[in-house]
């Protein structure tokens, strides 16, 4: 740990125990519907991690990939310009960044799956708390994943009117407006419209040829929900949403990319001038490309629930659409090469049917089914030389219908212990038609021609694909619970899992680039303990886990006649994810609070990836046993302290947030797919009244400047594309209430 890590750490814990009174408190209860019942997560045999309302705001979250920061064990990123986030949990999630795959980390909003990445750019506005559970979700959820869940749970309408107006202004001319307002409409029917705002007028990134700047922000979001009492045991939410992006895309940078491209078969010094940039967060190339956002979504879900004497039935029916149109500047460079203009759509219907016993004996259950359909329609045009009229167009539509019923038992042996068993059906079935198409440009494809075995093509396909593939599987789940005398919990368990097969939907002309994936599957134990110490101030939970991956889902560089180097997805035979998690939160006075966590991973391939593997392509570099997994970070941890003071009639708070995580790949064995470490400092410093009528705050992002790689990967020209973190930024915040 370098001396950077220790120092502001340190002293900000020093300097908040001074302060500390010699009087612990209490730390409040975290209720969760994690296991589709109210629960303390304390009693819940589940590693989970949980961020309430006000949490959020504390660490100004804006969108969900910013949770990794203060989560052991998650790791988020986005994977292109556009966005593209991507979710793992303990090394678990999707290495993709094709808006046709869905993650082994299943991502719910107000009990609805999210799946495609497409849908996981969503702003964090009027949210009641969220619940990161980890390891194998499938006996509980309507979706099989391998990972982990996290589950978004959105503020409810209710009787009471209440209303909040937030505004905000931050660096680079940057504003905002936030807010919801709730109340009764009659008797029977509660409503609740929350609405957020999002303009930043000035991008953080330069372009160092012609000034003009990216990462510009523009966002809307609305929610409108209702609840309706249809009679004394029946109740229904309504959900209706909207939003758009856009906001200007940031660019990435391009590390070596001239010395690359010089040693390139008849690339050599035809973009001498245009490619390199410092290793400066701010400095980007981007040149006569035009990049451009333009993303809109709406969709509603009708939550029925009923409840009979001992039982509770939850009827969920979903429907989500998006479309969205992005121009990256895939390569980093100013030069109109390997660059993408992508344009996706999708529609997602979900039906979900839930019964949960409500009863005060020994054995509960809940069982359910879940049917869902989803339809993307893909048309990206990779252009490979836009100047010669050399483009690659990738364009197919990927049809998916899954079904799953699972059931999950929980039965109290005796005083102190409880066993659980649950056991899951799944069935996924996946149609995929298209391929990669070429445009015109003779000259070019004829130089390709003469130096491969590819033949000149103008108009013409590429490579195409037209399949449909159909995956049945069993998986299920054996637990203990353990109360000691003290009010600790100790749990264990074993659990199996699976996710479904997938078509890679990214672009190549190398036959089997887009080939059917299959399926992975994965087998956790599991072995944790939750605990409050010191009279209840201190809350400590741990735990250790192994989990053994059959057929892993990973990104991996192959070698392509027509673009040099293209990514695909292929099946890692065996592989192996050992790790250790510790979180704790204490309350040494009333007013203060300390929480912090720590993740271990130990990933590592266990049998060596060959070529068969790939569908006989040829990888970039060899997959030996003992190669790191992707999206695992060896390390991780967070910390965060907080102090608040008694003035009189107001109330000061100050907190402090720090984060750190390791060295990562975005694909296997690739050197150049390395980044981190990823560190940030930030902080906040919020005055309000003591009736919580109105709240001024002042906040800040990498008080260090940190310049931190956030993602990068191997670009077609064998270069490194490299995303960094971005700079330092200020904010302020004012909040009135109305009740």
């Amino acid at each position: 740990m370098n001396k950077f890590k220790k120092a502001p750490l340190s002293s900000a814990l020093a300097l908040m125990l001074a302060m500390s009174s010699t009087q612990a408190a209490v730390i409040e209860e975290v209720v969760v519907t994690a296991s589709k019942r109210a629960q303390s997560a304390q009693d819940l045999g589940v590693s989970v991690s949980a961020f309430a309302g006000d949490d959020i705001k504390d660490l100004a979250l804006e969108q969900p990939t910013d949770l990794a920061a203060q989560t052991p064990g998650l790791t988020t990123t986005n994977a292109t310009s556009g966005g593209t986030p991507i979710f793992a949990i303990r090394g678990i999630g999707l290495d993709d960044f094709n808006i046709n795959n869905s993650s082994g980390v299943g991502v719910y909003v107000d009990e609805v799956f999210a799946s495609s990445p497409m849908l996981l750019g969503f702003q964090l506005m009027d949210i009641e708390r969220v619940e990161v559970l980890k390891g194998p979700q499938g006996t509980l959820y309507g979706k099989n994943t391998t990972g982990g869940a996290i589950n978004f749970v959105g503020a409810k309408p209710d009787e009471l009117f209440a209303a909040e107006l937030r505004l905000k202004v931050a660096s680079w001319e940057r504003y905002g407006v936030e807010g919801f307002v709730n109340g009764a409409l009659s008797d029977t029917v509660n409503a609740r419209l929350a609405y957020s705002y999002d303009k930043q007028n000035k991008g953080w990134q330069k372009d160092i040829d012609s000034g003009k700047r990216y990462g510009e922000v523009d966002r809307l979001a609305l929610v409108s929900k209702f609840s309706i009492a249809i009679s004394d045991q029946t109740d229904a939410l309504i959900n209706i949403h909207y939003g758009q992006d856009k906001s200007l895309p940031l660019s990435p940078q391009n590390d070596d990319s001239e010395a690359r491209a010089n040693d390139t078969l008849f690339l050599g010094g035809l973009f001498d001038g245009q490619l390199d940039v410092p290793a400066d967060a701010k400095s980007v190339r981007v040149g006569a490309l035009n990049l451009d956002r333009d993303e809109e979504g709406f969709g509603g879900s009708i939550t029925i629930n009923h409840s009979l004497e001992s039982l509770d039935i939850t009827s969920i029916t979903a429907y989500e659409h998006y479309e969205r149109k992005v121009v990256d500047n895939y390569d980093g460079t100013a030069a109109v090469f390997l660059d993408l203009d992508q344009s996706g759509e999708l529609e997602q219907y979900s039906q979900e049917l839930r019964l949960t016993s409500d009863s005060a004996e020994n054995y509960s259950w809940v069982a359910g089914v879940n049917f869902s359909i989803d339809e993307v329609d893909v048309d990206d045009d990779f252009l490979l030389l836009d100047s010669a009229g050399v483009n690659l167009t990738t364009a197919y539509t990927q049809k998916s219908e899954s079904f799953g019923a699972y059931f999950h038992n929980e039965y109290q042996l005796a005083d102190s212990w409880r066993v659980i068993a649950g056991l899951r059906y799944s069935r996924d079935e996946r149609e995929f038609s298209g391929g990669t198409y070429s445009t015109d440009g003779s000259d070019f494809l004829g130089a390709i021609a003469a130096h491969t075995n590819v033949d000149a093509f103008a108009g013409q396909a590429v490579l195409t694909q037209d399949s449909k593939a159909t995956e049945n599987n069993f998986s299920g789940k054996l637990g203990f619970e353990y109360d000691l005398e003290d009010g600790s919990l100790v749990y264990g368990s074993w659990s199996s899992s699976y996710k479904g097969g997938l078509f890679y939907g990214g672009v190549g002309a190398a036959e089997g680039v887009l080939d059917y994936v299959k399926p992975e599957e994965v087998t956790a134990v599991e072995l944790g303990f939750k605990t409050q110490l010191l009279d209840d101030s201190l809350r400590l939970n741990g735990a250790i886990y192994q989990y053994d991956y059959k057929d892993r889902q990973s990104l991996v560089i192959v070698e392509d006649p027509v673009l040099f180097l293209v990514a695909t997805l292929a099946n890692v035979p065996e592989s192996t994810i050992t790790g250790g998690e510790l979180e704790l939160q204490w309350k040494p006075g009333e007013n203060f609070d300390i929480r912090g966590g720590v993740s271990y991973i130990d990933s590592e391939v266990k049998r060596a990836l060959r070529s068969e593997d790939v569908r006989g392509l040829n990888l970039l570099g060899a997959v030996p046993a003992g190669t790191d997994l992707s999206q695992a970070p060896q390390w991780s941890f967070n910390l965060l302290t907080a102090y608040e003071w008694s003035l009189s009639d107001y109330y000061l708070r100050a907190q402090l947030n720090y984060s750190w995580s390791d060295k990562q790949f975005a694909a296997l064995a690739d050197p150049v797919a390395q980044y981190g470490p990823i560190k940030s400092l930030g902080g906040r410093l919020s005055l309000r009244d003591d009736s919580d009528a109105w709240e001024l705050s002042l906040w800040a992002k990498n008080l260090a400047d940190q310049i931190s790689d956030t993602y990068s990967f191997t670009n077609n020209s064998a270069a490194r594309t490299v995303y960094r973190q971005q700079p330092r930024s200020f904010g302020i915040e004012a909040v009135y209430r109305f009740d």
